[in-house]
């Protein structure tokens, strides 16, 4: 499909020397984020999966990215962690002062999620509420969560865990300085 093609200015107001935290980052979406993160030049780039290999392959890509561009002075930070642990989470967002925070570690296909709805259950939801506290706990001005078209009227597992985040988010956003989104 054609490329979405961004509004630069508005951008680089949101991410330039800010401390960004992207969860899910090994993953499809987490890693395009972070390739479309870092060119805005945020001070901190913290990215956060359980998925050692794929993690480790972004990390790779943006540090030559870092190197090739030397206007960039992005500090880029990979972690194992896993967003069901919220001893984990805690420790990332009180020790990089976050101040945006792009939740998409998920679990995504709907079928597996129909043969293990608990796991789905455990990380799509407590794993969102554990990584939105943390962000609301600890000063975040925004939380967005990377929802789907599946959420709307869900059919599915994974389309329910999706709609609670979406609600559960919306709900912790109510008395908050912490901006909750979900796309």
């Amino acid at each position: 499909r054609p490329e979405t093609q961004l509004h630069d200015e508005a951008l680089r107001t949101t991410f330039t020397n800010k401390t960004v935290l992207i969860t899910g980052a090994a993953g499809t979406i987490g890693s395009e984020l972070a390739r479309r993160v870092i060119p805005f030049n945020p001070s901190k780039l913290v990215l956060i999966d359980r998925a050692e290999n794929q993690l480790v392959l972004l990390d790779y890509e943006l540090r030559s990215l870092i190197t090739e561009n030397v206007s960039w002075n992005v500090e880029l930070i990979t972690r194992i962690v896993d967003v069901t642990n919220e001893d984990s989470i805690r420790k990332v967002t009180a020790a990089h002062n976050i101040n945006i925070v792009l939740h998409a570690a998920a679990h995504k296909h709907v079928y597996l999620m129909e043969d293990a709805p608990a796991e789905a259950v455990v990380n799509n939801v407590g794993g969102a509420l554990n990584v939105a506290r943390a962000a609301r706990d600890y000063g975040a001005s925004t939380f967005v969560l990377v929802s789907t078209d599946k959420a709307v009227a869900p059919t599915s597992v994974m389309g329910a865990t999706k709609r609670l985040c979406e609600l559960s988010i919306t709900k912790l956003g109510e008395s908050n300085t912490t901006q909750f989104s979900a796309v």
